[in-house]
């Protein structure tokens, strides 16, 4: 069932939200999309709590507009916070903007977190149960709590970080950090990095 409402009648909830942010850049683009006409498909809400189920990026591309006018709604029915987990994993694994790999290794840790099995969960993202185990073998803990490791320290996963390491994680790129070196490498040795150009820090 659809219906029309204002997105500031809609509540955001990231606490089950399978993505580790809203995509600026995403929502960027939608935003762009409005301006030349385009109609944006449904949001999914849940009924009884009003909460964002589906469509985190289209909701803020309309705000971003300034537009509250009312907007299409699809009416969820979620008995639980994890029955939301569910109904937003299942809907952002098979449309939209597609799951990085530290979005699916969020998704198995708040899995997780709800009580939900691996065999669950691997129906839920379309991934096989041996996927999802791997992926959980992808973090770092931080005062004991796991949260998806990047690439870059893949010596470190599975083990205590400090809050120094944390926060110098979470800012590094995705990539190991040897093919960062030597793409860095080629860049100067082609002359390609410009020391002096105060644009290339930004």
């Amino acid at each position: 069932m659809t219906t029309r409402m204002a997105p500031s009648e809609i509540v955001e909830n990231l606490a089950f939200y399978p993505r580790k942010k809203v995509d600026g850049a995403h929502v960027a683009d939608l935003v762009d999309a409005l301006k030349a006409g385009a109609i944006l498909p449904p949001v999914a809400v849940d009924k009884k709590t009003r909460s964002l189920v589906d469509g985190f990026h289209r909701r803020r591309a309309h705000i971003r507009l300034n537009r509250d006018e009312p907007i299409a709604v699809e009416w969820v029915d979620c008995a639980t916070e994890a029955d939301m987990y569910r109904e937003a994993v299942r809907r952002n694994a098979i449309h939209g903007l597609r799951f990085e790999h530290d979005d699916e290794i969020r998704c198995v840790l708040l899995g997780e977190q709800y009580g939900i099995s691996v065999t669950e969960i691997s129906v839920l993202m379309s991934r096989t149960p041996e996927t999802i185990a791997h992926f959980r073998t992808q973090v770092v803990y931080v005062g004991g709590i796991p949260e998806p490791a990047k690439r870059a320290v893949i010596q470190l996963w599975g083990t205590e970080l400090t809050e120094q390491q944390a926060a110098a994680m979470r800012q590094a790129p995705g990539l190991p950090l040897l093919q960062i070196v030597k793409q860095l490498r080629a860049i100067v040795d082609a002359e390609l990095f410009d020391a002096t150009d105060m644009r290339q820090s930004e």
